[in-house]
């Protein structure tokens, strides 16, 4: 698959010194497309067609529901409805009767379970992401000062490691898939380290016998853990406010 270098970004997320500068990038793809969403958008009618075929996800929902703009939410809420319901119908030989045939419901469950698969917004992070990951391993394998701003890094989180891991497997030799695997996957070892300790210490918190032996630093250390274990923590905020970039547009 071709992929396009996208290079202001990464260097962007790398330079925040966060916990995860894929965490960093995937929230911003995620705010982009939210704005996109219920931006200008909302009036165009191909997205609205879009919208209407492929919708979003619960999470995606949730996020859409919290902005401000609740008049455009409305408007490709109330198209995306019309068409699911109208849609659902097709699979009804005789909608005005109680009845509905066994092969009318597995039919409509097969539709149902594809409405609630697809998701816009998840399919334009997912680009991003895999845009990132080719711009990274490109930038660590050519470019002297990322590889050695890198060195300096926090890592990444176990979610974002995969993506990369998956790029630099297409894109590399085996030599340099070598080499350049595990100079992340020890960086992001070391890094796992601190943070287990640093959770440890926040656990030995709530114990009086441990007070005076408490060392590295507890404080975020559960939602350090968190975003380390699993990605992008909401309730992590450190990030964003250390390092507050433009959002990307769509």
């Amino acid at each position: 698959m071709k992929y396009e270098l996208d290079t202001i970004p990464v260097w962007d997320a790398l330079k925040a010194q966060t916990e995860c500068p894929f965490c960093l990038l995937e929230r911003r793809s995620r705010a982009g497309a939210v704005r996109y969403y219920l931006g200008h958008s909302v009036m165009v009618p191909e997205v609205r067609l879009n919208v209407n075929k492929i919708g979003f996800s619960a999470e995606s929902a949730r996020i859409l529901a919290k902005d401000n703009n609740r008049l455009g939410l409305g408007l490709i809420t109330h198209t995306r409805l019309k068409a699911v319901r109208e849609s659902s119908l097709s699979f009804l030989k005789r909608p005005t009767e109680k009845k509905i045939l066994r092969k009318e419901v597995e039919n409509l469950l097969v539709y149902l379970k594809k409405q609630s698969q697809g998701c816009l917004i998840q399919t334009k992070i997912d680009e991003d992401m895999n845009r990132f990951a080719f711009t990274f391993v490109h930038l660590l394998k050519h470019d002297q000062d990322f590889f050695s701003f890198w060195g300096q890094s926090k890592g990444l989180c176990l979610k974002h490691v995969q993506i990369v891991f998956a790029m630099a497997v297409e894109l590399l030799s085996p030599s340099d898939l070598s080499r350049l695997a595990s100079e992340i996957w020890l960086k992001t070892l070391e890094n796992l380290q601190r943070v287990e300790n640093d959770l440890q210490a926040f656990t030995q918190t709530f114990d009086a016998t441990h007070s005076h032996e408490l060392s590295g630093n507890p404080e975020k250390a559960l939602e350090r853990a968190l975003l380390k274990l699993y990605g992008v923590f909401p309730e992590y905020e450190e990030e964003s406010k250390t390092h507050r970039g433009p959002l990307m547009g769509m």
